[in-house]
């Protein structure tokens, strides 16, 4: 197999005249291998016109200038992306607050609500999304719903266990039914999820309770039903869907 470099060669006739020449070969690798970088899971590099994936290669056949062909493995290396986990579905009471954390320290974070920051405290009903950029660029995005419920922070009245909220979910109509053991002064409201008050009842004196809420004007999402007996508080959720 010949080497490149530099060849030369000496003719001598039999007069004794000679002559020399010399000639440069370059030998051309049959195969090589070209690595491209900075690329996250699921993008992709264009080489040869040829669309690689992030993570894998492709083998192309090249021809050159003078005749000679030779294989080339392009291979796309993949760069890591963050992991983010901001855990279960949680819910939580209307006087508290819940930490979600993106991880990844030294990340830029973009948080659904507008916040820019690692860790953010909420306390409303809602779907929290982040997305987290390395320095890579490669970014990932996780979501949690965090469900907010009125607490009365007591024990619930015995009376509760008899209260009967239905049909839920419902589209518009709640049908509220409680037996009393003895007349009490009832009141009837419905929350929304921030835990603003939308409906009121003021039922007066009663021991059998059978009331129709119209939930048709709210909009749809969750509420909660708080009654109130003789000053004990028992509250129900109810989903409201179109």
């Amino acid at each position: 197999m010949v080497a490149s470099g530099t060849y030369y060669v000496q003719v001598t006739l039999v007069t004794g005249c000679s002559d020399t020449d010399t000639v440069q070969v370059t030998v051309l690798p049959t195969s090589s291998n070209l690595v491209l970088g900075n690329a996250c899971p699921g993008e992709f590099f264009e080489y040869n016109g040829i669309q690689i994936a992030a993570g894998t290669s492709q083998q192309f056949t090249l021809l050159n200038s003078v005749g000679c062909d030779s294989t080339v493995t392009v291979e796309v290396s993949v760069n890591p992306i963050p992991t983010v986990n901001l855990g279960q579905d949680t819910t939580i009471c209307d006087d508290q607050t819940l930490a979600l954390g993106a991880g990844n320290p030294g990340a830029l974070y973009i948080w659904s609500n507008g916040a820019t920051t690692q860790t953010i405290t909420v306390n409303t009903e809602n779907v929290y999304t982040v997305t987290v950029a390395n320095s890579f660029g490669c970014t990932v995005t996780d979501d949690v719903l965090v469900e907010v419920e009125i607490c009365s922070g007591t024990k619930e009245a015995d009376w509760a266990a008899q209260m009967k909220v239905f049909p839920n979910p419902t589209s518009g109509m709640v049908m509220l039914n409680l037996s009393l053991a003895y007349a009490a002064e009832l009141r009837v409201e419905v929350l929304n999820a921030l835990g603003q008050i939308v409906q009121t009842h003021n039922l007066g004196k009663m021991n059998d309770l059978s009331q129709s809420l119209d939930l048709g004007t709210l909009a749809q999402g969750a509420y909660f039903i708080r009654v109130t007996v003789d000053g004990e508080v028992a509250v129900r959720r109810v989903m409201l869907q179109r």
